[in-house]
């Protein structure tokens, strides 16, 4: 969609994927989560994207990578 703004393609999302149902809350760990889906580690390793992942739909995110051991990262 050539011109338009990051915020409105977010609100566009929003009106699109995001479903406001309080029968989705989750409470764990002392947190409330607005739905169950969650986005998993390694798809937005830098975070760069966080603020649009709840426009999908997801109630929560695990921003990073998630590893046993320590790993290399790529060359840049």
């Amino acid at each position: 969609m050539p011109g338009i703004s990051q915020q409105r393609l977010r609100q566009w999302l929003q009106m699109q994927f995001t479903c406001q149902n309080p029968r989705l809350q989750q409470r764990q760990w002392g947190l409330t989560f607005p739905t169950p889906l969650g986005l998993a580690a390694g798809f937005d390793k830098d975070g760069e994207a966080i603020a649009t992942w709840p426009a999908f739909g997801f109630g929560f995110c695990e921003v990073g990578t998630v590893t046993p051991q320590p790993q290399p990262g790529n060359p840049k």
